[in-house]
């Protein structure tokens, strides 16, 4: 985190956020990071102070490993070659690439890579690890860094076909097959092999002696006076020889295949296809255009917030030569407090502030800026604020000059004139100054913006010394603050 100088850590989906602090306090505006998993350390480009923090993953044990032998030039992007135990880093202010030991030792410049880099914000290496027994268990060779802000709004409303998961109304009645045999008996003919009821009465004539006996007259042979007929009866003598029709009910098992239709309700699976309406809600995936036109509400449009400090090599305050010449006569560009207001001889103090403003993307839309100073110690003399009235900031696009202080930034030309004042009122002790339109389209996003601040009376001509002093970039902390809201069309 720029801004408060910290190193967040949370889980992937964004929950169990927690504050790593500012790595035993070696953080300086920190735009790069790179992580060794393996030996459970982080390392941190610090952007305003040129140098590189190291720590443990859980923020404890931070050092500094200094500037890699003067090497760094606001430092964004790190990767770390840990096969190699090497580190690289890329230099926005001068374009160039520094390469150093994991220690901070040994560091060179690797130059603008041809002249091809121009303000580099990230850095990423394309490793060969030549066989599995040396490759380090590195979560990710390529440790890159870019400053492009998360959670880029999107304005074009993506129209996902979400499928529809709610069930239909339009219940799809499964044909499912009834295993149960149906109603409907298949009267299958099956030929009943057994006798049929209708017997058939076969008279079959018994060789017994039936009851009817057939009298013969047998003439007898002996020459007697009365012919005597004797009744012999056929066959078996009986006494009454009675041919009995027996009528044996044979039942014969004439097979008279009968098809006798058996309703044997055989359990035909007929597979009716019983619309067995059982309301499915077949979730039929109806890609049901619905349109849910989420224009995924491009949260009111993401707008992102960039601080930046003022670099301390191109800061400080300018005293006006004399009380009317209204040109600079003496400068200091290395102190920690820079002064606004008067001399006791009535010359004017007007101070530069230098901002990297390259920071900002190139399609940024600026919603705000606002300057911020913080105020050191009691007034000198009177409070300047009660006699001079408010504090001005001029604004140029790009430098005043050659970018380092120089005298004559007290009275080279600005983009914008008078572009705001800082309220008069501090909160906790900063005062702050709210540009308006004119002077936010004068920050400049490819290279440098500078202000110039002066109160509104050069002086009140009462030959004392009349200013008030505020913290500079050269100060450890509360250095003067350019604060940038914008969005991504």
């Amino acid at each position: 985190n720029a801004n408060t100088n910290t190193i967040s850590r949370a889980n992937l989906d964004g929950t169990g956020g927690v504050n790593l602090g500012n790595l035993s306090g070696t953080l300086n505006q920190p735009f790069g990071i790179a992580l060794d998993l393996a030996n459970n350390k982080m390392y941190v480009a610090n952007a305003n102070t040129n140098t590189i923090s190291r720590a443990n993953l859980d923020g404890t044990g931070g050092v500094s490993l200094g500037t890699l032998g003067g090497t760094l030039n606001q430092p964004a992007g790190i990767a770390l070659d840990l096969a190699n135990n090497k580190m690289y880093v890329a230099n926005i202010n001068n374009s160039t690439i520094s390469r150093a030991n994991l220690d901070g030792t040994s560091g060179v410049s690797l130059g603008n890579l041809g002249g091809t880099l121009s303000f580099p914000y990230g850095i990423a290496l394309d490793l060969v690890v030549s066989s599995p027994a040396t490759a380090t268990p590195t979560s990710t060779e390529t440790a890159t860094f870019t400053l492009t802000p998360s959670n880029t709004p999107t304005e074009t409303a993506t129209f996902t076909l979400t499928p529809s998961e709610t069930p239909t109304e339009t219940a799809t009645f499964t044909l499912t097959p009834s295993e149960t045999p149906t109603e409907t008996p298949t009267a299958t003919l099956t030929p009943s092999e057994t006798p049929t009821e209708t017997a058939t009465f076969t008279l079959t004539p018994s060789n017994t002696p039936t009851e009817t006996a057939t009298a013969t007259l047998t003439p007898s042979e002996t020459s007697t006076e009365t012919a005597t007929l004797t009744l012999t009866p056929s066959n078996t003598p009986t006494e009454t020889a009675t041919f009995t029709p027996t009528q044996t009910i044979t039942s014969t098992p004439t097979v008279t295949r009968t098809n006798t239709p058996t309703v044997t309700s055989t359990p035909t699976v007929t597979r009716t296809n019983t619309p067995t309406a059982t309301q499915t809600h077949t979730a039929t995936l109806t890609p049901t255009k619905t349109f849910t036109s989420t224009v995924t509400p491009t949260p009111t449009q993401s707008v992102f917030t960039l601080t930046l400090k003022s670099i301390p090599v191109e800061d400080g305050w300018i005293l006006e030569s004399t009380e009317t010449s209204g040109v600079g006569g003496t400068m200091d560009s290395t102190a920690t407090t820079f002064r606004l207001g008067d001399e006791v001889d009535d010359k004017q103090y007007r101070t530069i502030l230098s901002f990297n403003t390259t920071l900002l993307p190139d399609t940024a839309v600026i919603q705000t800026a606002q300057l911020k100073i913080k105020q050191n110690g009691l007034p000198v003399g009177t409070d300047p604020f009660t006699i001079l009235g408010s504090v001005w900031a001029d604004i140029r696009t790009g430098t005043f000059g050659a970018g380092a202080l120089e005298l004559a930034d007290f009275n080279s030309a600005a983009s914008v004139t008078a572009a705001g004042a800082f309220n008069s009122t501090p909160v906790s002790s900063y005062y702050t100054l709210t540009m308006n339109a004119t002077a936010r389209n004068a920050i400049n996003k490819l290279g440098r913006t500078q202000m110039r601040l002066r109160f509104g009376i050069d002086d009140n001509n009462d030959a004392l010394a009349d200013y008030m002093k505020f913290l500079s970039g050269d100060f450890t902390s509360g250095q003067p603050e350019l604060v940038i809201t914008y969005i991504i069309p």
